[in-house]
């Protein structure tokens, strides 16, 4: 009976659980920057788009954002985009930062080192051919961050650049809430330091994939007459030990899609802290995934998943609590966007909380005087394609069909949940019978 409960099951969720996770393989290297660009150089028609992945996705790319005399300048995955919309450069900006108080000229964090736009032209600087992922100015010196993990001085009048011996050694919180976890790993970065965690996580969607393809053809063979070697064979590629080794993590992997898919049915349990010492070797090494930096020409800061570090004393010391997901300087103030955390404003007071400030802004810039935080899809980009990285990421959430086909998720993880636990019973029960017939 669990045997053809364990087929049904499968053949049910065969085509949708495919898609999910060749595209969840996909996007996850883009959350952790290994160098696969094509998902955002290959673009979609917007016309293949459905109107809910447009709503929740079309300006998914942006990364940073300038305020200037001349307007908003926008730093995207796809680009650098002037404030008519055109787009000046193409490959992946993570920072802008201006070096004078007039906003241009403007320093570019791109995947080809850091580049200069003099308000007419774009050129080299220094760090050409590395991936510069955050950038902060205090002119004419500035920290660059590169793959998320190294750090360097940068002379930005001749470009020469220093690498800055950094501490391992990080004050740690004492608890991170369950939620962080449950995203993190799933995103492929909350088991070790990256890119490991990454890798990982490509062993797990493979495994699936291959089991996922597997059953469904023998599925359909099995009932073939003869044929006898090719069933004995695709049962055996099937149901392989090394594929038993990766099923605990495939489990959590679909059961943290599914947390994720229905956040706020399981928000009180995704609110639950979780002793740190309980959680994976990632947590422990902050520093070796930092998210944003700042330089205010004294102290260097560090954005990363656990909150917002300050080099001090050959450590990095805790100053804000919670996942510091974008920096922004203004004079002697730091804005801090959270995520999954309140957004915050570090003073020489402490640390503050911004209190009725959107979820997650992509930047802060200054409007009339004052700062504002500002979220992607508040952004004005007028395009006529999106790049493959956001069809992608509909398809993974259903906004390519629609989010009124969002059961259909939580069907399939249902269905995936049950075929890894249907899968280590009969595996058991193999076991088992082998044991007692010898």
């Amino acid at each position: 009976m669990v045997r053809k409960l364990h087929r049904v099951a499968g053949v049910l969720s065969f085509l949708w659980l495919f898609l999910l996770t060749l595209s969840g393989l996909l996007l996850n290297h883009e959350k952790n920057l290994l160098s696969w660009d094509f998902l955002w150089r290959w673009e979609v028609p917007i016309s293949l788009f459905h109107p809910d992945a447009l709503k929740a996705h079309a300006n998914r790319d942006i990364t940073s954002l300038l305020n200037t005399k001349k307007g908003l300048f926008i730093g995207a995955m796809t680009g650098f985009y002037d404030p008519s919309g055109k787009r000046l450069y193409k490959g992946r900006v993570f920072k802008l930062e201006p070096l004078t108080n007039e906003g241009t000229p403007i320093a570019l964090a791109t995947d080809d080192g850091i580049k200069i736009f003099d308000g007419k032209r774009i050129k080299d600087l220094t760090l050409t051919g590395q991936v510069v992922t955050s950038l902060s100015v205090n002119y004419p010196k500035a920290i660059a961050v590169i793959k998320k993990r190294e750090l360097y001085l940068v002379d930005l009048k001749d470009g020469s650049t220093l690498p800055l011996p950094t501490p391992q050694v990080a004050e740690l919180p004492e608890k991170v809430r369950l939620g962080r976890f449950v995203r993190d790993f799933h995103y492929g970065r909350g088991l070790l330091t990256q890119p490991l965690s990454a890798y990982l996580n490509d062993l797990f969607s493979l495994a699936l994939l291959w089991s996922t393809l597997t059953g469904f053809v023998l599925f359909f063979v099995r009932k073939l007459k003869g044929k006898r070697k090719t069933k004995r064979l695709l049962y055996r590629l099937h149901g392989t030990k090394s594929l038993l080794l990766t099923l605990p993590f495939v489990f959590l992997l679909l059961l943290t899609g599914l947390f994720i898919n229905r956040w706020e049915l399981f928000l009180p349990l995704m609110r639950a802290e979780v002793p740190l010492n309980l959680l994976p070797p990632a947590y422990r090494s902050p520093h070796t995934d930092i998210w944003d930096v700042d330089y205010d020409g004294r102290t260097v800061r560090i954005a990363t998943r656990v909150g917002l570090y300050r080099l001090d004393a050959g450590i990095w010391r805790l100053e804000c609590e919670g996942f510091a997901y974008k920096l922004r300087r203004f004079g002697e103030k730091l804005y801090i966007s959270g995520m999954g955390a309140p957004n915050r404003v570090l003073t020489k007071e402490g640390c503050e909380i911004l209190t009725n400030t959107p979820h997650m802004p992509v930047d802060f810039v200054k409007k009339d005087g004052k700062v504002v935080p500002v979220v992607r899809n508040r952004v004005k980009l007028e395009r006529s394609s999106l790049p493959l990285y956001t069809f992608l990421l509909s398809l993974h959430d259903t906004s390519a069909i629609g989010y009124r086909f969002l059961l259909l998720n939580d069907i399939t993880a249902l269905l995936s949940l049950f075929l890894c636990v249907s899968a280590l019973y009969l595996w058991g029960r193999r076991l088992i019978r082998s044991f007692f017939s010898s």
